[in-house]
């Protein structure tokens, strides 16, 4: 190979391997920088904690569940137990797959 080759050859290499590096370093940077984030959240979920543990406490109540999301879930419980009624009503639901196939042929028999 002739001289400028192997200088060309050698400077690809070298450039190669520093993006490599530097691609690295800053993933490692980023998962650092991340983690802490995390750290934060914990820190700030556990003093809202103890902030509402310290007023209940004091006002002699039990910790709030949010009602909102609660009425929520509770509206939407009672609705699907409503829809599965009026569906069980209309269709028959056998137990196991015999029970179907003879529902089946019973009803193409009347």
């Amino acid at each position: 190979m002739s001289r400028a080759s192997k200088i060309f050859f050698a400077g690809s290499c070298a450039l190669t391997a520093g993006t490599i590096w530097a691609v690295h370093h800053i993933q490692v940077t980023e998962q650092a920088n991340m983690y802490q984030g995390v750290i934060k959240d914990e820190a700030r979920v556990k003093a809202k904690q103890t902030q509402l543990a310290t007023q209940n406490a004091s006002s002699g109540q039990l910790p709030s569940i949010p009602s909102r999301a609660t009425a929520e879930r509770q509206l939407e419980y009672e609705r699907n137990l409503k829809l599965q009624e009026s569906l069980k009503r209309e269709q028959h639901v056998g137990t196991t797959w015999e029970d179907t196939r003879t529902t089946k042929q019973d009803a193409r028999m009347v």
